[in-house]
């Protein structure tokens, strides 16, 4: 499972009703459909024909970020959308990659489909990891990389336990059938079977 942080352009009102929202835009602009392409070579190749006029380098650049936000994103993923007028987080697992469909006034749309697993964390409550959220002006999306930050972030899912908590469950557990065994022993008068 890999962990996103992307960037919506969202008011205020789509932030506070986050939930109603199935899909997120991707930052995807002046490239059609990329269901087909099947490798980073054949993106660089329909690149090159947008962008002809772009040198080498700008072409590789424009190809790892474009193959990086089509095609690396996966089911159960985690995306993380920072909230900018609530000065929050919202966590959603994506049910379904890449997809792509031309909307009602031929704009080419890119989209991933996700579930929501928090609408609001405050951002204060990553601490010192806080600022993986906020990306540069021309940073749409990133992998989350920093392995103390996909704790925090891991943390924040729900039904995650830390890792111990079985294991104190189960001691306690143990504990008790200890006790009742004691209990059971003294009520009965009897010394002889002793469990532990």
């Amino acid at each position: 499972m890999s962990m996103w942080v992307l960037k919506q352009s969202l008011t205020a009102e789509q932030e506070e009703n986050i939930e109603a929202l199935e899909r997120l835009r991707l930052p995807i602009e002046g490239v059609g459909d990329l269901t087909e392409v099947k490798n980073a070579d054949e993106c660089k190749a329909m690149l090159k024909l947008i962008h002809p006029e772009d040198p080498p380098e700008r072409l590789q650049v424009r190809t790892d970020d474009l193959w990086r936000i089509a095609k690396k994103v996966g089911k159960e993923d985690v995306v993380l959308v920072p909230l900018q007028h609530s000065k929050a987080v919202a966590m959603a697992e994506v049910t379904e990659a890449y997809q792509y469909e031309v909307s009602p006034e031929g704009e080419d749309c890119h989209f991933i489909s996700v579930k929501w697993l928090r609408p609001s964390i405050p951002l204060y409550s990553f601490g010192n990891n806080r600022s993986v959220f906020t990306l540069e002006r021309n940073t749409q999306m990133k992998k989350i990389q920093q392995k103390a930050v996909r704790v925090a972030i891991s943390k924040k899912m729900p039904g995650q336990l830390d890792r111990f908590a079985k294991i104190r469950w189960i001691i306690i557990a143990l504990m008790m059938m200890r006790v009742l065994h004691h209990i059971y022993k003294a009520v009965s008068g009897d010394a002889s079977t002793d469990m532990y």
